[in-house]
């Protein structure tokens, strides 16, 4: 625990102490911390004078069956709110950046404190639940399909779900994230393995708009499932226009265009779709006809309310 205490003790000299200097001292030592620390399982000892002057880290070898201060930390029911963001970003740094440096086998046990972290944090904090749900993806990104079972990550995500639905909102973060990681450059994957992530989550779409389909249903989660949709599209796979055209997530954006606490998340996805339709995988503007006479109808009948919402801002 002297390790967990103190990063503590840095955290609260760096945001509450009276000192420039000292909060200069411990911004070093954590962004030191984070750099190097060895986070998946790391032992080591660090050394803090009276006078909070923050030093360098001693390491010695981690042990795997330990583990990390970060993931310690968050587990911590003890532990306060910037300690848990803190925390929640070194570990999502560490997945992307350093995830080889990890021995054969470890995967299952990094997903599951993945997993754990995030029903715990599925009401929030959102800064903490957003920060685990992009660790879980970037563990996918690394990781090959056929490690999550059969189906890949979204198929493991849809069984997740199913089994515990009360940490829905927390599982549909994570699967927002996912289409983003595919294009996030931070995440120190091989170029093939990249790819080879980009073609598994475009042939795991349909299970993927089927899981946001089905939350439909959750009013409160809505927004949150538009947003996930919207997500998705950016994949830019060639879903048939007649299929969009006709689907219910497509007709949940267009329906909730006017809706103040909706029309964010609807102009996100209607706007994907746009983009969609001009595509080259798309199959062409022919192809995307029957998408393209479901949208455009509505996006005129918008013109007389953003003319009123005009002279409101005026």
């Amino acid at each position: 625990m002297e390790h967990e205490n103190a990063v503590k003790e840095a955290l609260n000299a760096l945001y509450h102490h009276p000192d420039d200097t000292v909060r200069a001292q411990a911004d070093r030592w954590l962004q030191n911390f984070q750099g190097t620390l060895d986070a998946w399982q790391a032992s080591y000892s660090s050394h803090l004078c009276l006078d909070l002057t923050w030093v360098r880290l001693f390491f010695i070898p981690w042990i795997y069956s330990n583990f990390s201060v970060a993931d310690n930390l968050l587990h911590d029911s003890s532990s306060n709110l910037e300690t848990l963001i803190f925390c929640s970003q070194t570990l999502r740094s560490k997945v992307q950046r350093d995830f080889e440096e990890l021995p054969p086998g470890a995967f299952q046990k990094l997903r599951e404190s993945l997993t754990t972290l995030l029903k715990k944090f599925h009401k929030g904090p959102p800064k903490v639940r957003t920060q685990i749900s992009i660790a879980v993806a970037a563990l996918a990104v690394h990781v090959p399909a056929a490690d999550w079972g059969d189906g890949g990550i979204v198929s493991w995500l849809r069984d997740e779900m199913n089994m515990h639905p009360e940490y829905v909102p927390g599982f549909l973060e994570l699967l927002t994230v996912l289409p983003e990681e595919t294009f996030n450059y931070k995440i120190a994957a091989r170029p093939d393995r990249r790819r080879q992530f980009e073609n598994e989550l475009t042939s795991q779409m349909e299970a993927a708009l089927s899981i946001l389909t089905a939350c439909l249903n959750i009013i409160e989660l809505k927004e949150q499932v538009l947003e996930a949709f919207a997500s998705w599209l950016r994949l830019r796979h060639g879903i048939p226009g007649a299929v969009l055209a006709c689907h219910p997530l497509v007709h949940a954006a267009l329906s909730s265009l006017n809706c103040n606490p909706l029309s964010d998340a609807s102009v996100n996805v209607i706007s994907e779709l746009i983009h969609h339709t001009a595509s080259p995988s798309s199959g062409g503007i022919s192809a995307q006809t029957p998408l393209i006479q479901v949208i455009v109808p509505q996006i005129l009948s918008l013109k007389a309310h953003l003319r009123d919402s005009s002279k409101v801002l005026l």
